[in-house]
């Protein structure tokens, strides 16, 4: 009898744990190919790992960066998307300021923030197909030998300072 209730609790563990196992991408490759949406204020980049949500509103920021496999939110608070230094001097591009929370995301609180005047201000974006700036022959075993596929976006900034408008 003790043979069997082990039996039965080994099956029933198996069970569990092929349900809520989580796909790991280098096992079991993911079909879904990459994608970008745009819904109101926002753009959606999907790849079926990761998905990204960008706020278009005083100025570009992302407010969501969710890996897909375990559900993890990968993103705190919401900063410059980068910053550069010309002449010694920082300046943000993109992002939001007037969040009081750090450490910690609070859905929605995107529509309240504002745009840092300093920083380099969001202009547009463009969605393509990857461009594929090296093309490369396999020349070893491979299990994949295309190039690869997918969107990309680019997005475009530029300075409110009159110094800096040649850059972008």
């Amino acid at each position: 009898m003790k043979r069997i209730k082990l039996i039965l609790v080994n099956v029933l563990l198996l069970i569990a744990v092929s349900i809520f196992a989580q796909k790991d991408w280098l096992i079991q490759p993911i079909f879904q190919k990459a994608n970008i949406q745009k819904k109101d204020q926002y753009l959606v980049l999907d790849n079926g790992l990761t998905t990204r949500t960008f706020f278009i509103g005083p100025n570009l920021a992302c407010i969501d960066y969710t890996n897909l496999t375990n559900g993890q939110q990968l993103l705190r608070s919401i900063e410059p998307e980068a910053r550069i230094t010309i002449d010694n001097k920082s300046y943000d591009i993109g992002g939001l300021i007037g969040s009081k929370e750090k450490a910690y995301l609070i859905k929605g609180q995107e529509q309240h923030l504002i745009s840092d005047p300093e920083a380099f201000q969001f202009k547009g974006y463009k969605i393509d197909s990857i461009a594929h700036y090296i093309h490369w022959k396999a020349n070893t075993w491979l299990s994949n030998t295309e190039q690869a596929k997918g969107k990309s976006v680019k997005f475009d900034f530029v300075s409110t300072n009159s110094a800096l408008k040649v850059i972008s």
